[in-house]
């Protein structure tokens, strides 16, 4: 009974002395989280079907980011016949081009140029994430418990989540936040010149990704690295030298960078895509402070009105009461609590925080609090605009793991480290085993098999897509590549007869079809051209 019961205990020993002396090679330990990481969401991936086919909008629009980059083009000139295709998130004019800034759809053309499949860049985005939060980790915490949060950001939103199970992404905003993150308190103990070249690509990555949560997020560092500069001004050139100018040699190229895509895009160093696309089809105020909902926009077709002015404006108009704000921002922040923290993590959170006693915590707090706040004050909060905040996040919750496991012989403390994991791994695939896939991994399978059909046949085709009154406009029917008219299927919105045939002219070779689609997405008909006439069902 004895040997039998201290066996268990000895096993775990020595895994816990394999782990220690894997996180004491702070390096290995890095890439050996991130390669797992990757590795993990592959098979998820896999399991879950490959490949990944997108479902909504920002999906679609991020695609065409990564298609127009992996063919080695900034963006794509504006096609002839623009009105057909005009689609949610995706500009027309000045150029055709993703309103998006560039880090996911680059993340996801890596994947496209080396697999030809673009999925496969998001699973990289979250290795890189783990690694990330992970070298983040061990500016702050003994080795075992940096490993071990970079684990724990794996499974949390990592691995089983959109932010890398699909084409929205997330996690490279998180790669962004912890690379500034941790490369501050490093600089100001010991400037060196890699860690302020870290800093650099983490400040552009938070730029060319969420812009504005990534201002927000770093103007607490910033402070940190100015009274920095203050104090060591007359004393320590050198490491200032050291410290700050290959970080802004980094950002000023950088900005250099974004300047050309914003000629390319829309024609002005100064204008982000993001902003073109919101002055010329937005009918909604970005920030709830701007009280004075703007004109509503022309749109030259129905479905693109009842996106920006049936849901998008709506949604606004919701919030311009206080009880309207507290409403959607306590369903929103909800959301972002069960996302990044959930019933497993709380109380480590909670301790973690309750539990701050050194100076050095205090910045990456400031820091998710000012993001948290600044997202409140936009009109939309979802769960990846405060993903610059995850390293801060998992940092908080792992400090309260440590504090529970002070006191304890360093192999209990161990199994309550192994319990945490076991946890968060229940707890992400529980909801899976009792109500199915993650409604954020779905995708629309009416779509999918009618441009499957239509791929089967011989011959290129032109399919108008024609949708009923209470279409989800967040399920669009409408994308088209970076090259629109090499494509086997171009899909085309339906306007009428004599204007459709403006389209079909421009396409004498291709056979044309129209699909019919319901407002619940069950009822899709895909007939030839000519049975167009045929009343759209209900």
């Amino acid at each position: 009974m004895g040997t039998t019961s201290v066996r268990p205990i000895r096993i775990l020993s020595r895994m816990v002395r394999g782990f220690d002396g894997l996180a004491r090679r702070r390096r290995v330990a890095v890439v050996m989280v991130g390669v797992c990481a990757t590795l993990a969401s592959a098979i998820v991936g896999v399991a879950v079907g490959f490949p990944r086919l997108p479902a909504v909008h920002d999906e679609f629009s991020y695609l065409l980011a990564a298609d127009t980059y992996s063919r080695g083009r900034l963006t794509n000139p504006s096609h002839p016949m623009a009105s057909f295709f005009e689609t949610i998130h995706v500009l027309s004019h000045p150029t055709y081009m993703s309103k998006y800034p560039p880090v996911q759809g680059m993340t996801l053309a890596s994947g496209q140029l080396l697999t030809g499949y673009p999925i496969v860049g998001a699973w990289l985005g979250g290795g890189l994430m783990a690694a990330a939060i992970c070298w983040m980790l061990q500016g702050f915490m003994p080795p075992r418990w940096a490993l071990l949060g970079g684990v724990i950001a794996a499974l949390q939103f990592g691995i089983f989540d959109y932010w890398v199970q699909t084409y929205w992404g997330g996690s490279m905003a998180a790669v962004g936040g912890a690379l500034v993150i941790g490369a501050v308190p490093r600089i100001v103990r010991q400037p060196l010149i890699l860690h302020s070249i870290v800093l650099g690509v983490g400040l552009i990555i938070l730029a060319n990704s969420r812009p504005f949560e990534g201002l927000v997020f770093s103007l607490v560092p910033a402070i940190v690295l100015l009274r920095w500069v203050r104090l060591h001004w007359r004393c320590r050139n050198s490491a200032l030298m050291r410290g700050l100018l290959p970080a802004a040699l980094v950002v000023g190229s950088g900005f250099i960078g974004m300047a050309i895509n914003n000629t390319y895009v829309t024609g002005e160093a100064l204008r982000l895509p993001y902003v073109e696309h919101l002055d010329q089809y937005s009918s909604t105020e970005y920030f709830l402070w701007n009280r004075s909902a703007p004109a509503i926009k022309t749109y030259v077709h129905p479905s693109l009105a009842n996106f920006h002015v049936g849901w998008e404006r709506d949604y606004y108009l919701q919030q311009r009461s206080l009880g309207g704000v507290l409403r959607t921002k306590g369903r929103e922040w909800l959301d972002i609590w069960e996302f990044f923290i959930g019933w497993v993590l709380t109380v480590p959170l909670i301790v973690g925080i309750a539990r701050l006693r050194q100076r050095r915590y205090v910045a990456p707090l400031l820091a998710l609090l000012l993001v948290c706040l600044a997202a409140s004050v936009e009109t939309w909060c979802q769960r990846h605009y405060i993903a610059p905040t995850a390293s801060v996040i998992v940092l908080l919750f792992m400090l309260g793991v440590r504090r529970m496991s002070l006191g304890l012989p360093r192999t209990f403390g161990a199994a309550v480290a192994m319990l945490l994991v076991v946890l968060v791994c229940v707890a992400q695939l529980a909801p899976i085993i009792v109500n199915g896939p993650n409604p954020d991994l779905a995708t629309l399978p009416g779509r999918d098999a009618v441009i499957k059909e239509l791929e089967s046949m011989p011959g290129d085709h032109l399919l108008f897509v024609r949708v009923g009154p209470g279409h989800v406009p967040l399920h669009e029917w409408v994308f088209n590549g970076a090259e629109i008219d090499s494509q086997q299927v171009v899909v085309a919105r339906y306007f009428d007869i004599e204007e459709n045939q403006r389209l079909i002219g421009y396409y004498p070779n291709r056979k044309v079809w129209v699909v019919d689609v319901n407002s619940s997405q069950n009822l899709v008909k895909l007939r030839p051209y000519p049975s167009a006439v045929v009343p759209l069902d209900p």
